[in-house]
């Protein structure tokens, strides 16, 4: 085999070689540093990152890093902080580098890397083409763990490297656990280089924010100051039957609307939806829709609403510049500091009544377009934090009476669900519907609620057919008959 030479992938095919992940960081980071591609982040922030133990903020940072590699044209360490950004549980996150990787293997791997470290190096490069194939799926342990699954000696040559390299971890027993996985080696996986198995037991989320990011907050954002590096749990999807039949009860009439505003949730995965606009006649039930969706979801907290009646500007939606007196973050961030989940559900209410032309301030509807594109919203820098915060997870629901007034570039970005006014045959549902509503409210308990007998339900029906079926005035009818009722208990009979 020819001896080495330097290959534009000597970063990626070290790590081929090393057992931990902040190791890898190292190697990756000195080797961005020579070439100029660090992109202004110092030593102190890459170092805070390597040392946090947070595998939502070392992906994040891995990321940034891979994009900057990209931008400089470094192909080579893209593919090595890519590495270090892999998950084994979502394979996709190694399959859009892995052939890549193989390839360049493939030309220059007998040329860059030492004879003796070749083996294991076409092992270990395997065992990242199993994980992109989902082999490695649910593991606890990171790729640097996963790639050292070869001979016992090749183990137990790898465990004992780690014991020497490490022995000031002695104090935080790191090394003594390491030490006894090197002795058995019937295990599936080396423990020893597990990056922090206790972070594994975090519920799926992200850090929305990072230290790497933000400049320095006002005293007025302190509660902004307390997402820095936090890792902000999803809210997951439940079962969606329950959540279906649920909302088909409440809304007869718009099975078909709801099967489409359920259609892109799925079950045990992180509640995300592009944005949807809901499009019916006033009154048809469009803002209550929202809220009785998001309490089947288990949501009923995680939401925010945004009046976008007579909205012309961008600042109520956007925020304010931080040099402002009164500088205040924009809604979508708003939302997750209140909720404090990465994914809330944001209300848009009224959009066909906002917008106007814009003017110093900027047009209400082109605020919006950086946070309905997945794209721009993933790096939003808030105008308010002058910081940078994921805002990709949101997902926005507008309610509109008549979308023709809208612009075809919100438009474009919404899908439509039109909701159809009800009709008479669905008044006896809907009545006791808003009954419950109305018991609730009451602090009644809902079982006992004696339904509207049939005379008061033709009295209803006429009622109602004269304002066109509204459900917001149907509200106001049934509320008028409950009280009927109570006052004159004799009359219907």
């Amino acid at each position: 085999m020819p001896t080495t030479t330097t290959s534009r992938f000597d970063a990626a095919f070290t790590l081929l070689r090393t057992g931990r992940w902040d190791v890898a960081f190292d190697i990756v980071w000195n080797a961005a540093k020579e070439a100029g591609g660090i992109g202004g982040i110092t030593q102190a922030q890459a170092l805070q990152v390597r040392n946090s133990r947070n595998h939502a903020l070392g992906r994040e940072f891995a990321e940034r890093m891979a994009t900057i590699a990209a931008r400089i044209k470094q192909p080579g360490l893209q593919i090595a902080w890519l590495m270090l950004a892999a998950d084994p549980d979502k394979p996709q996150s190694i399959l859009r580098f892995v052939p890549q990787l193989a390839s360049a293997f493939k030309l220059e791997g007998q040329h860059g890397i030492h004879p003796a470290d070749y083996a294991l190096s076409v092992q270990s490069l395997d065992r990242w083409i199993e994980a992109a194939e989902g082999a490695f799926q649910g593991s606890e342990y990171s790729m640097f763990t996963m790639q050292f699954q070869g001979s016992t000696a090749e183990r137990k040559a790898a465990a004992e490297k780690f014991a020497a390299a490490h022995k000031d971890m002695k104090a935080t027993g790191v090394l003594a656990a390491a030490e006894k996985a090197a002795g058995k080696f019937d295990v599936p996986t080396l423990k020893t280089y597990a990056l922090n198995p206790a972070d594994d037991a975090e519920p799926p989320g992200i850090a929305v924010m990072t230290i790497l990011t933000a400049s320095k907050l006002h005293a007025e954002q302190g509660q902004f100051k307390d997402l820095l590096d936090k890792h902000l749990p999803f809210a997951m999807c439940p079962d969606l039957s329950p959540v279906r039949q649920k909302l088909v009860s409440q809304y007869p009439h718009a099975e078909a609307a709801i099967d489409l505003l359920l259609r892109e949730l799925k079950q045990g995965k992180p509640v995300r939806m592009n944005p949807v606009l809901l499009v019916g006649p006033p009154g048809a039930g469009k803002s209550r829709l929202f809220r009785m969706f998001a309490e089947a979801l288990g949501m009923a907290g995680s939401t925010l609403r945004f009046d976008a009646s007579g909205i012309a500007d961008s600042i109520a939606f956007g925020g304010t510049a931080k040099a402002w007196g009164h500088t205040q973050a924009s809604i979508p961030a708003r939302a997750i500091v209140t909720t404090q989940i990465p994914n809330p559900l944001v209300l848009l209410d009224e959009l066909d009544k906002g917008g106007g032309a814009g003017g110093y301030n900027g047009s209400f509807h082109q605020s919006l377009l950086p946070y309905l594109e997945r794209e721009t919203s993933a790096r939003h820098r808030d105008v308010s934090l002058d910081a940078e915060i994921r805002l990709d997870w949101i997902s926005y629901i507008a309610t509109a009476n008549d979308d023709s007034k809208l612009p075809d570039f919100i438009k474009d970005r919404f899908r439509v669900i039109r909701i159809p006014a009800p009709k008479l045959e669905h008044l006896p549902a809907l009545a006791y519907n808003v009954q419950v509503d109305l018991a609730r409210e009451a602090g009644d308990d809902p079982q006992w609620i004696e339904p509207l007998a049939d005379d008061e339900l033709e009295v209803a029906g006429r009622a109602w057919a004269k304002v066109r079926f509204s459900m917001r005035a149907l509200q106001k009818i049934v509320a008028a008959t409950v009280e009927a009722r109570s006052r004159f208990p004799g009359m219907r009979h």
